[in-house]
């Protein structure tokens, strides 16, 4: 049997426990632990789930951001959005690159969902 430090501020708790588990106790209320106690003990914790969500959402919004956002979804529907993976045609497990054969012409296609629009090569029409 191990030696008990008194020492230690949990010295108390550690007793009761160890006196409850001896005698076949619930940890929690003392009462015989037997088949299905574990759903009736008032004491006991149920289970829960707590879940925290931590967003950015509480920023204010000044009319001076409000413009600055106008002016750049205009410009965003005047430019189009060209990803990365069209330009260096770098593979990646975001687009998916296909050949078709097109009057007898192998047509190189990239889906890409990063892309805002489609772009075909006016040689190729």
């Amino acid at each position: 049997m191990r030696q008990q430090s008194f020492s230690s501020p949990l010295w108390k708790e550690r007793q009761a426990r160890d006196y409850r588990k001896a005698h076949g106790l619930c940890f929690y209320c003392a009462e015989k632990f037997e088949p299905g106690h574990a759903e009736k003990c008032l004491k006991r914790p149920k289970a829960q789930l707590t879940a925290l969500a931590l967003n950015d959402l509480d920023v204010q919004l000044t009319d001076e951001v409000l413009h600055q956002l106008a002016v750049e979804d205009s410009m965003a529907e005047q430019f189009g959005h060209l990803s990365l993976n069209a330009l260096s045609s770098a593979a990646d497990t975001n687009c998916i690159k296909l050949r078709a054969l097109v009057q007898n012409k192998v047509l190189l296609i990239l889906i890409d969902s990063g892309s805002s629009h489609s772009f075909v090569s006016s040689t190729f029409v």
